[in-house]
């Protein structure tokens, strides 16, 4: 979404829209050529747009970048991550079942060491294990049986990037900010990416997923410094 990638566009100066191009992308200059690319909501869209930009400019690094869902109470709105490893869940995400969940094999795995390991201001990244889903999970029920399966986070992209980058042989870094805490229910609010919203998106959601891109604006700014040094 815009607001993933805004508070990001601003840490990296002057950006220039590249109009000719059939997905909103923005280029940067700072410490090699950067370039944002907004992919949109659900991993069917972005994984499109991913393919598309990956044919246009022959990336030599991913990083996929966004907001997620909290799935463990010491988590709280706003922390870090580093994605360690992620799964996607293949069918109907509003009927979750533990079990299945628990046997889901992972797409998607990183050794490597966090490029940083605190963000200015002293919040400590953690590395964490992902699911993508292709609905919002709405409910506190359905969050503790993923963190019961194993999995810290939920989002709705990144098998995305995972399946764009594997078949372009081009090495992958997720970082997500956690926007919704796993005590936090929003039952009456739906979305999936094909059907959409349903209903409103509640107060708590809009100011939690807010204050978690401010976050990730400063997380992803800092790993790219780190990272082009």
């Amino acid at each position: 979404m815009g607001i993933e990638l805004r508070g990001l566009g601003r840490r990296l100066g002057p950006l220039r829209r590249l109009r000719s191009l059939p997905f909103d992308a923005r280029e940067s200059k700072r410490g090699g050529r950067i370039l944002l690319v907004r992919t949109g909501v659900g991993r069917h869209k972005s994984l499109a747009v991913y393919r598309q930009a990956i044919d246009a400019f022959s990336p030599d690094l991913i990083f996929s970048i966004g907001i997620a869902g909290g799935l463990r109470h010491e988590f709280q709105v706003g922390d870090p991550f580093a994605i360690s490893s992620a799964c996607l869940w293949p069918g109907d995400s509003e009927n979750l079942a533990l079990e299945q969940a628990v046997a889901l094999t992972e797409n998607f795995s990183s050794q490597d060491n966090p490029l940083i390991n605190r963000l200015k201001g002293g919040r400590r990244v953690r590395r964490g294990r992902l699911l993508t889903v292709d609905a919002f999970v709405n409910s506190v029920g359905e969050k503790r049986k993923l963190a019961a399966a194993g999995f810290d986070l939920v989002d709705m992209e990144f098998a995305a990037a995972v399946e764009a980058a594997s078949e372009a042989g081009i090495a992958l870094t997720g970082l997500k900010v956690v926007s919704d805490s796993a005590r936090q229910g929003f039952p009456r609010y739906k979305f999936s990416a094909e059907s959409g919203h349903k209903g409103i998106p509640p107060a708590r959601l809009i100011a939690g997923s807010l204050r978690a891109t401010g976050v990730l604006g400063k997380f992803a700014a800092a790993w790219l410094e780190a990272a082009l040094r």
